[in-house]
Formats: C-alpha cells, sequence, structure tokens
C-alpha cells in the first residue's frame, strides 16, 4: 500500500514547480521570471539615471541660485520694517517715546525706550546677516542714526528719513519714510 505523507506530497509539488518554464504570468502577459521576483537594476541603468539626474541638477541649479539670491535682503528689510512697526506699536501702548537704533559699523540695529524712560522692559537688538550691509542712511544725526517714535507713535521729524540695504550680490533694498508719515516701508525698486 501507498502511504503518501505531507512531505512526499510536498517533494512532488517542488519536483512540478521544478520542470516548468521560466516564466510568470503578470496581468495575462507572459514575463520572464526575473521579473517577477523583483531583480535588481544593472551597473549601466544605475549609471545612466546618475548621468541623467547630474545634467538636470546642471541646469537648474544656477535658476534656483538666482531666485534664492534675493532672498536674505528681502529677510532683513522685511525685519527691520517689521521693528519700525513694533516701536510704534510699543510707543502708543506704553506711552513712552521708543528709538529704534542703527549701528552701521556693527551692522546691528534695534529697540529700546528714550534714553529718559527706564522704566521700560522694552529691548530689541538683531544684528543684519552677514551677507547684507547698511549702505546708505540718510537723516537723522551722523554718530547714531536713528528713528524716534513719540508716545502718540508719529516719528520725529529728525529721524533717519531712508536707509538703503545692500547684500553681497549688489541687490539693494530701499527703506524709507511712508507718505502719510507714520511708519517707513521698502520702496519699490
Amino acid at each position: 500500500m501507498l502511504r503518501l505523507t505531507f512531505h512526499t506530497i510536498h517533494a512532488q509539488r517542488l519536483a512540478i514547480l521544478a520542470r516548468r518554464p521560466a516564466v510568470c504570468r503578470l496581468d495575462g502577459a507572459k514575463v520572464s521570471k526575473r521579473l517577477c521576483h523583483g531583480a535588481a537594476f544593472t551597473l549601466v541603468e544605475l549609471l545612466l539615471v546618475m548621468t541623467i539626474l547630474t545634467v538636470i541638477m546642471a541646469i537648474v541649479a544656477p535658476t534656483l541660485s538666482r531666485s534664492m539670491r534675493g532672498h536674505k535682503i528681502d529677510e532683513e528689510a522685511t525685519r527691520f520694517v517689521a521693528l519700525t512697526e513694533y516701536a510704534r506699536s510699543e510707543a502708543i501702548s506704553q506711552g513712552i517715546p521708543m528709538v529704534v537704533w542703527i549701528d552701521g559699523k556693527a551692522q546691528s540695529f534695534g529697540l529700546d525706550p528714550q534714553s529718559d524712560y527706564y522704566q521700560s522692559k522694552t529691548h530689541r537688538q538683531y544684528t543684519l546677516n552677514s551677507d547684507v550691509h547698511f549702505d546708505a542712511i540718510t537723516g537723522g544725526t551722523p554718530n547714531t542714526p536713528s528713528i524716534i517714535f513719540s508716545a502718540s507713535g508719529t516719528p520725529d521729524p529728525a529721524s533717519v528719513e531712508s536707509l538703503r540695504l545692500v547684500d553681497r550680490f549688489g541687490v539693494a533694498h530701499l527703506i524709507n519714510r511712508r507718505s502719510d508719515g507714520w511708519g517707513y516701508q521698502i520702496a519699490a525698486q
């Protein structure tokens, strides 16, 4: 009597599978066994893809560089204008004159209460990005150019009229007093 065990049935199935051709079906189409079992890419295919990516990056990199070029100066100009708006707001809310000072040598700027009013804890100090510097400051006192906001929020007539920020690529932003006289803006170039 022939007795079949699990092991003999499994061995017979393996023998049948081994005799089949090296072809499998994928969506009804015959595909080689190599593709059915997830074979790897060849070295030539990988080198070809790397070459194509290198060419694409060589074409895209200069464009990307030009678009990023003005980013730092935009950021610094926006930060300076935001500080002037904050100074105006603090002057009104605290009823204390606020001074936005500019240090061209240290390439920094900041906010402090006017020297007669030390009870305010408002103090801010910022350093320009190393790629950006103050180029020209018009108006204000030559030693310490500043913008003074009175307790009512109006800029002092003796405050800085405009200043110019320039980055290492020569891109410049002019920040000047708004036409209504209540604050500062980044002028259109």
